[in-house]
């Protein structure tokens, strides 16, 4: 056979191409074998053989470094390899749909607690839907979502406006808004208050998910007041039992999270308000056309985050039917200082 013949046949080697599009972006051999299920001298085989593949040097690697970096002919590979890789995925789905296998294989890309807000709602329905396909769900950083999205490993991402990355290729349809609430247990010193100021919360600890610290101090910038949280954690259960057992205050995006929770009526500031009431986004490439399961997917997470997310409005006041709040003209605006810390 031709040895040009052979090297340009080899070259449509995807498992390969998939290994060196992990380790270029992980850039780490032990970390990218583990990733792949891999051995690392299995993972050295495979680059070894692209690379004689290729007729040149993919990664420099330096003795004593675990991180490896991209030659110029290795990151030209890893740009065309992508499109390639996309086009031999929609080509396996579309065959295992026409043999009655599986119908798509949906990757998505979504943060920790809108996992576990609107994720079961939509996975439900389009099962029912689409009872051949596949869902694979991804919970890292929005920055870090939307580098995989744009690599192709992931088919939608949801995520806040701020952190679309600048691409023309991707495209944006926005879910909707998320208003922060405040929530504390039945008793709380603050829970008869009429209205709660920004320095009366800041006499308590607050809870979050784990973006809060990131936004507040951007939230705060104008405020005198420091609203950090001491506790950052993405799980529903968990914060919901520290503030139940605690004199802390959970800032989360559900007017109710649960019993026995009361959600203040808090003046939240023009920043703070603007920045919480933007939207959510799906995001998409362009140059990707999703299967039917996909699109199910997309319109159902668009119909739970409607189920679960009140509407946004550019007021302080909260819910009218929010039935922790006291709102007689009796209450009175307490003086009491934590009771009980975390």
């Amino acid at each position: 056979m031709d040895p040009a013949a052979s090297r340009s046949s080899s070259l449509l080697s995807l498992t390969k191409l998939q290994h060196f599009r992990v380790l270029a972006r992980n850039r780490n051999f032990a970390a990218v074998a583990d990733e792949l299920g891999i051995t690392q001298p299995a993972l050295s085989r495979s680059l070894a053989s692209l690379e004689r593949d290729c007729g040149s040097r993919l990664v420099q690697r330096s003795r004593g470094v675990a991180s490896v970096h991209l030659t110029d002919v290795g990151l030209q590979l890893l740009t065309e390899s992508e499109q390639l890789l996309r086009h031999a995925r929609r080509v396996t789905d579309s065959v295992m749909a026409q043999a009655g296998g599986v119908q798509a294989h949906i990757r998505i890309g979504i943060g920790p607690l809108l996992l576990q807000q609107i994720m079961p709602g939509a996975l439900l329905a389009v099962m029912r839907q689409f009872p051949r396909a596949t869902f694979e769900t991804v919970s890292e950083s929005p920055a870090q979502m939307g580098v995989r999205l744009h690599r192709g490993e992931l088919d939608i991402v949801v995520a806040p406006f701020q952190v679309r990355p600048a691409d023309d290729a991707i495209s944006a349809t926005p879910l909707g808004g998320q208003t922060p609430t405040f929530q504390v247990r039945q008793g709380h010193p603050l829970a008869g208050a009429r209205l709660v100021t920004m320095q009366m919360l800041a006499d308590y600890p607050l809870v979050a998910g784990t973006v809060w610290n990131e936004m507040a101090p951007l939230l705060a910038a104008d405020l005198s007041v420091r609203l950090a949280a001491s506790v950052e954690v993405d799980n529903i259960d968990v914060l919901g039992a520290i503030v139940r057992g605690s004199d802390a205050v959970l800032v989360f995006s559900i007017a109710e999270l649960g019993r026995n929770l009361c959600t203040l009526n808090v003046d939240i500031p023009p920043r703070m308000r603007s920045w919480a009431s933007g939207p959510i986004e799906m995001l998409t490439r362009k140059d990707v056309e999703l299967p039917p399961p996909a699109q199910a997917m997309i319109a159902a997470l668009r119909t739970e985050f409607r189920n679960v997310f009140r509407p946004v409005d550019n007021k302080n006041s909260l819910p009218a039917d929010s039935h922790a709040l006291d709102t007689s003209s009796s209450a009175a605006t307490p003086s009491t200082k934590p009771t009980q810390r975390l």
